[in-house]
């Protein structure tokens, strides 16, 4: 048995938050200049030729925008741990924005993930062609 509790705010769900965690962060570091939430990852990805469409994902998982993206086109899945990612010229657009990106035309699988200004990196969006 269990219990639900529901508050209503007048905050945003991207409102800013001086410790969101035990120890300032999501990685409990007791760092306050540490961001440690990884951006999002990029959604609804669809590959037409050699362009990836997608909606840009943010900063901190849905919230703001990300420094830059990375992608990968492989013959095998890609999980988001290999290494070889390219940067990508495309500058990011708010969370929620349509944005596409020129992709390599050969290999089976194509991913994209988005890069904070601290090095996180997202989970990858990943299409197969």
């Amino acid at each position: 048995l269990g219990g639900v509790f529901a508050y209503d705010t007048a905050a945003p769900a991207c409102s800013p938050s001086s410790s969101p965690r035990f120890h300032h962060d999501a990685a409990n570091s007791g760092d306050y200049g540490r961001d440690a939430v990884a951006p999002g990852r990029p959604s609804d990805a669809a590959l037409t030729g050699a362009v990836l469409r997608f909606k840009a994902p943010g900063d901190d998982l849905l919230c703001g925008t990300a420094d830059h993206y990375e992608t990968r086109v492989a013959a095998k899945p890609i999980s988001g741990r290999e290494p070889g990612w390219s940067t990508v010229a495309v500058k990011p657009a708010a969370a929620g924005s349509t944005q596409a990106v020129a992709v390599a035309a050969s290999g089976r699988y194509v991913a994209i993930r988005a890069v904070d200004e601290q090095g996180n990196t997202g989970r990858p969006a990943v299409v197969s062609r």
